[in-house]
């Protein structure tokens, strides 16, 4: 990761270079003022991370002396402030200096996984119902995520698409834990009706 990451954004380039930007990569914006000793202690760990090659996000620094109407816009009341955001949207914050190791997990948290990028791909094929090529996926995020309920629950679903009943009932079966354990039961009676429909 190079320092083409660690952007000034003004209120001329907010929206392309935080809400646009942020459909695709994390977006942390740093509203800072050069007065401010804080924010010259929290700078330099920022852009630490934003050169860290493990971190895939854009820092984007935002001067609240020059640029009043971001601040108000976004009820900055302190600085610095550090606002994350994704898919257009700031989802979240914190005020003042935190040590490095709280704000690299801020980041983390942000930053999809290996298996939320499978699972994605996976989701948007069910979405538009193209139910082999969703299973085909589903069944790759199970291989490299043995276990991973979601896939199951989602995999079931690719099935009964197919009318493939009796298939469907392991993995839904196996889904035994929070939102996705709701999900499994809703769908098990019709993979059962399938199921039978099949073997008659």
């Amino acid at each position: 990761m190079n320092i083409d990451n660690i952007i000034e954004v003004t209120e001329d380039t907010f929206d392309n270079d935080v809400i646009e930007r942020s459909i695709d990569i994390p977006v942390i914006v740093d509203f800072w003022a050069p007065w401010s000793g804080p924010c010259r202690v929290l700078g330099p760990i920022l852009e630490k991370l934003a050169k860290d090659p493990d971190l895939n996000f854009i820092l984007a620094k935002v001067n609240v002396d020059e640029n009043p109407a971001l601040s108000i816009a976004f009820q900055v009341q302190s600085i610095p402030t550090v606002i994350a955001f994704l898919d257009g949207e700031a989802v979240d914050d914190f005020v003042g200096i935190k040590p490095e190791s709280q704000i690299r997990e801020f980041i983390e948290d942000l930053i999809p996984s290996e298996v939320d990028l499978a699972i994605g791909d996976a989701n948007t094929l069910l979405a538009i119902r193209h139910y082999e090529q969703a299973e085909d996926a589903y069944r790759d995020v199970l291989s490299q995520f043995p276990g991973y309920m979601e896939a199951m629950v989602n995999l079931g679903h690719t099935l009964i698409a197919q009318g493939k009943g009796c298939e469907a009932i392991g993995y839904l079966q196996d889904c035994t834990d929070g939102l996705e354990y709701t999900k499994a039961q809703a769908l098990l009676p019709l993979a059962e009706y399938f199921c039978k429909v099949d073997t008659v």
